[in-house]
């Protein structure tokens, strides 16, 4: 079997005789490994017993994270933040296990109550609650 390899402007085929070693030891390299893989060779070794059971695995408690607001702009603000990161997490496929957001204004008396009853709301559901208030706080 003859292969021809074209030569470089100096006439050497050396770079393309390299190429093409290291192309074919890898393809080797890789059907090795997948001939060890399906052959399931591992030089005696014992495979480990699969269990009888599957494993409990715990269910992932919901979260809350609460923003208290004093302004309709800054809850614009952390709306925009919070609808920016979910798309972030989206487009890199990392899940979203029903945390939730929620944002409060709370300026009055009456409002501060609803801050309140919303807390002690989920506070008996067993969540983990994240609680910001950013009222005070100067927004870029």
């Amino acid at each position: 079997m003859n292969i021809a390899l074209p030569r470089t402007r100096t006439g050497h085929r050396a770079p393309y005789l390299a190429g093409l070693i290291a192309a074919l030891a890898a393809l080797t390299i890789a059907a090795v490994a997948g001939i060890w893989q399906l052959t399931g060779s591992d030089d005696g070794a014992a495979a480990a017993p699969s269990p009888a059971s599957p494993a409990y695995v715990a269910p992932i408690q919901p979260s809350l994270t609460l923003y208290v607001v004093g302004s309709d702009e800054q809850a614009k603000l952390i709306q925009d933040g919070v609808q920016q990161a979910l798309n972030e997490q989206y487009a890199s496929g990392i899940a979203n296990f029903g945390d939730s957001v929620v944002i409060m204004k709370a300026t009055t008396a009456q409002e501060e109550l609803h801050v309140s009853e919303f807390l002690d709301g989920w506070g008996g559901s067993g969540a983990t609650v994240r609680m910001f208030d950013v009222r005070g706080e100067v927004m870029p």
